[in-house]
């Protein structure tokens, strides 16, 4: 045992000496570390400020490299060589255009096996509508938006999705952004939480799929976006995302054995409608399972609020077969000129996941 203790003995000494060596005193004293701008217009265009360093240690300090958080902040030493006593310059220049709201940037002096200096500059950028326009373009009474939309793509059914959605305080007052009646399985947290004039905040959203109530297939959710400050202004945001089953760990003989979904035909035709009759019409295609497995229909559904669908199961047995019933009511279709809908099905069959039927027909035209 006593080998494996030396080793690991001599593993933390050279960890430690490691980390020690890369964040040591470099022995630069410096007037301040930290430059706050305050807030500023945009139109103000560059701004800048100058840290200045001594040397206060017994051995010349070389600065091997000096690099930026992003490129919109631009750091320049008067010298990269500070012999005992020396003195150093770093002229700091942030460009704040197109760039609204709060901003902090770290400028690192790596010095060698001396370690590394860190300086910081931070601000608020009261943003010029040309740039709101740019960066926010969905104005709404309280704030702008990056998007009017949150897209999550698409999710595997038992892990996590997730998506933020940007938005500045674009009024000369505090807002407190919240989002309310979330379905149970999706969570949003608004950092910070409270924005004052010129600040951004950021919506967070998770949404934990495998909550059984997490639907698979295609989900389009409504998020009531308000500030608490005015609650009776309220935004419909709508959130997208798709629920998908996981087959790719099955293997080749368990895919052959998976259940499958064959439809008959591809679409549904109600022909000529008339537009003026009360009486609903219904249309039936065959789902078939031609498999020796139970094939599970996890969610048939439709967004086009002109048809309805029914199955009588969600799931067909081995070998067996289902209809599944579309129904229209023609006078819905008073104003339209035809009948363009879709209906989506999902289910465990690995070859044909998620199936499509196209419901149409001809809405007849009064003479």
């Amino acid at each position: 045992m006593k080998p494996v203790n030396t080793l690991l003995a001599v593993s933390v000494m050279a960890t430690a000496m490691a980390a020690a060596t890369a964040y040591a005193d470099t022995n630069i004293r410096w007037q301040e570390r930290t430059h706050n701008f305050g807030t500023f217009n945009e139109d103000l265009g560059k701004v800048s400020c100058r840290f200045t360093g001594v040397n206060e240690g017994t051995d010349t300090v070389f600065i091997t490299e000096t690099r930026s958080t992003c490129g919109c902040t631009v750091p320049k030493i008067s010298t990269n060589t500070l012999a005992p006593g020396d003195t150093i310059n770093v002229d700091v220049t942030y460009d704040a255009d197109r760039r609204p709201g709060p901003f902090d940037k770290k400028i690192t002096l790596v010095c060698g096996d001396a370690g590394r200096e860190i300086l910081t500059i931070s601000g608020k950028v009261k943003g010029s509508a040309r740039s709101l326009s740019a960066n926010y373009p969905h104005k709404y009474d309280h704030f702008r938006l990056q998007n009017p939309f949150v897209g999550v793509g698409n999710i595997i059914k038992g892990h996590m999705g997730s998506a933020i959605l940007l938005g500045i305080n674009d009024q000369d007052y505090t807002i407190t952004p919240v989002i309310e009646d979330l379905p149970k399985y999706i969570n949003a947290i608004c950092q910070p939480d409270t924005a004052a004039e010129g600040d951004n905040f950021i919506f967070s959203f998770t949404i934990d799929t495998s909550d059984s109530q997490a639907p698979f297939g295609l989900s389009v959710d409504s998020l009531r976006l308000s500030i608490k400050e005015f609650p009776e202004d309220i935004i419909t945001i709508p959130m997208t995302y798709i629920i998908s089953e996981d087959f790719s760990k099955l293997s080749r003989e368990e895919r052959r054995k998976a259940p499958m979904l064959t439809i008959d035909g591809s679409s549904i035709d109600f022909g000529r409608i008339d537009p003026t009759s009360d009486t609903p019409l219904k249309r039936d295609i065959l789902l078939v399972n031609p498999s020796d497995t139970t094939l599970l229909l996890r969610r048939v559904y439709t967004f086009d609020k002109n048809i309805s669908v029914s199955i009588p199961d969600d799931k067909i047995e081995p070998r067996g077969s289902m209809n599944l019933t579309v129904e229209v009511i023609p006078s819905i279709l008073k104003d339209q000129d035809m009948l363009n809908a879709r209906v989506n099905i999902v289910s465990n069959s690995p070859a044909n996941h998620q199936a499509t039927v196209r419901v149409v027909g001809e809405v007849i035209k009064p003479e």
